[in-house]
């Protein structure tokens, strides 16, 4: 894994700078989807110091570092709360930045996942549907977010998360909000894959074959 992804699974993972996790469950598994009865268990609670202040890691300058009106966070203190529950074979995890919460309600997330994962969680013979397939159908899912929250994020008349929160505090706002919009779908899948399995995400997803000789390499160790 590239330094670069590394870093970004940290922040997601320690500091939920890049956005809140929120856990989709039902009866959308590999072996009986629903997504109709989709239900979220767990989901975060927004990291911020204020309204439009958020939780974000950054380096500020000396003479910055004691005024209170800025905020010096670290990893840790994003990590505030956990999944007891534990997470369970059919889940989605849905990991978001603001440009999605501050557009999409959460009924509005559920209908468009509803939507994009009903007709092919499951294949017409009503068996379990093939890596490639799973791949492909989250992958349009996550882009549906990401175009649909864009085009609230351009309204200006459309009732938002963030104009009632806007409203909440004070302010007045109207529509959307833009903003940066990046969304991570994954899909829990505890089938047990022995070492040299293929459970891959395929090669036009990820972007080249892997060489053969390397491939090897990786499976002997």
């Amino acid at each position: 894994m590239p330094p670069k992804w590394k870093q970004v699974s940290k922040s997601v993972r320690e500091t939920r700078e890049s956005g809140n996790p929120l856990v989709v469950r039902g009866h959308a598994t590999l072996n009986g989807a629903n997504p109709s009865h989709l239900s979220i268990p767990f989901r975060t609670k927004d990291n911020v110091h204020c309204f439009k202040s958020p939780f974000q890691l950054g380096v500020l300058p000396e003479n910055m570092r004691d005024d209170p009106q800025y905020s010096s966070d670290f990893p840790s203190d994003g990590v505030t709360e956990r999944f007891r529950d534990g997470l369970r074979d059919g889940d989605l995890v849905l990991v978001a930045t603001d440009g999605l919460w501050d557009n999409l309600y959460e009924s509005e997330i559920m209908k468009c996942l509803h939507e994009s994962l009903s007709s092919s969680l499951l294949d017409s013979q009503g068996e379990n549907p093939s890596t490639t397939n799973l791949v492909s159908r989250l992958k349009q899912a996550s882009q549906a977010l990401c175009e649909k929250a864009r085009a609230v994020a351009l309204s200006e008349t459309k009732v938002t998360p963030f104009a009632a929160e806007a409203e909440f505090a004070g302010e007045n706002h109207f529509g959307g909000k833009l903003d940066d919009i990046t969304v991570i779908l994954a899909f829990v899948d505890l089938r047990e894959v022995t070492l040299g399995e293929s459970a891959s995400v395929p090669q036009d997803v990820v972007g080249g074959e892997v060489p053969k000789a390397k491939e090897e390499e990786a499976v002997k160790e």
